[in-house]
């Protein structure tokens, strides 16, 4: 029996993952452990291990929420959780741990891993988000992974540029599409239920997260951020930042705005089904979160990717960049407001993919010998690209 063991720290990743554990369970042979940590267990986001526990998945707790979000809170955190990893695989380490993207928790637990020799499987390598310091956490990961499933080929000639040795990268696309082909969406009026509020106009999806490398600016962000919304027509149906740092002064201007307008709500946790049910019926996203990047383009949704947060992340062509200006913003909705915008929008393509990947990955984490040759990584150099190639 191989144990797959997979690290989940917030409502984001579990929600993609949850196409992959399912086939772990399904597969004769594997055996699957969720260590769930950070995020999961924060009262102020939710406490997502509820969500969790509710799906009936074997999960291996290690409750060390943030508690703060200094920087220094945020490196106590990983020191926690590294620790907190060390004591759970000193007892019972699984034969691959599965890693996702670029948060300070999966780089926290990865570093656990290597005394152990716990061959590290990573989703999402190879991508940018340069506004963020989760793309140092997520290249950090790709040089401690063994195996990299890369969502697109762009992000998988990075990795192997990296130093990658091109056997080790699985080219599969983008796990969080495959919720879509077996989820069962829920209607206008269910989501009106559930939300409590009236959706008499498509709601527009809102979700802001701080820019982590520009700490000394969330503030301002906010300002302008929250006066594009004043202004957009539209209900609002708004979910919480993730655990980074200068979330707290996130969260408090989106109380304060979802407080004083009556068709906006402000949500700690939509889950997998009724966000993307949302996203069915939507006008449009707004703000910095990756689903607009990766996930909106197969509802041929329209996105303002706001902010510095996503910068550099390939992106169909339904995502508008704009500065986190209140008339940059109010100016990209305009522009996706246009009924020749939408209408062309109809045509376009996501560039991650097809909506099965699990299946990819499950059969490398499957048939992969697990031995020196996997754990003894070498430095692959690529060959010198021609003058005048692409």
């Amino acid at each position: 029996m191989r144990t797959i063991g997979i690290i989940t720290a917030g409502r984001s990743d579990f929600g993609i993952y949850r196409p992959l554990a399912g086939a772990i369970q399904n597969e004769p042979g594997l055996e699957l452990v969720l260590y769930a940590t950070g995020g999961h267990f924060s009262k102020e986001h939710g406490y997502t291990i509820d969500e969790i526990n509710a799906a009936g998945l074997p999960v291996t707790a290690l409750p060390v929420p943030v508690s703060g979000d200094t920087p220094q809170a945020v490196a106590q955190a990983m020191g926690a959780i590294t620790a907190a990893f060390s004591d759970t695989f000193a007892q019972r380490p699984p034969d691959v741990l599965v890693s996702l993207g670029d948060r300070y928790e999966m780089i926290a637990a990865a570093l656990a891993s290597v005394p152990f020799c716990i061959p590290l499987a990573h989703l999402h390598g190879g991508e940018l988000s340069e506004g963020a310091m989760d793309n140092v956490f997520r290249h950090a990961l790709t040089k401690l992974s063994h195996l990299h499933f890369a969502s697109t080929a762009t992000a998988a000639r990075r990795i192997v540029h990296m130093g990658e040795e091109p056997w080790r990268v699985t080219t599969c696309g983008a796990l969080g599409l495959d919720n879509l082909a077996a989820l069962e969406f829920l209607d206008k009026a269910a989501i009106e239920q559930k939300l409590g509020i009236a959706l008499d106009a498509p709601p527009v999806l809102v979700t802001y997260h701080p820019a982590t490398l520009e700490p000394g600016q969330t503030e301002q962000h906010m300002n302008e951020f929250i006066r594009a919304l004043a202004r957009i027509g539209h209900p609002l149906i708004i979910s919480y930042p993730n655990t980074d740092m200068a979330s707290a002064t996130v969260i408090r201007h989106l109380q304060a705005f979802a407080a004083a307008r009556d068709d906006a709500r402000l949500v700690y946790n939509l889950g997998t089904q009724l966000y993307f049910s949302l996203m069915r019926i939507a006008h449009a996203m707004l703000g910095n979160s990756s689903s607009g990047i990766i996930e909106a383009a197969s509802f041929k949704l329209p996105v303002i990717n706001v902010g510095t947060r996503q910068q550099g992340r390939l992106h169909a062509e339904n995502v508008l960049d704009t500065p986190c200006r209140e008339a940059d913003i109010l100016k990209a909705f305009e522009t996706i407001s246009q009924p020749a915008f939408r209408t062309w929008m109809q045509s376009i393509e996501n560039p991650y993919g097809d909506g099965h990947t699990a299946p990819r990955i499950l059969s490398v984490l499957r048939d992969t010998p697990i031995n020196g040759h996997l754990l003894k990584k070498k430095f692959h150099l690529p060959e010198p690209q021609q003058e005048g190639a692409s």
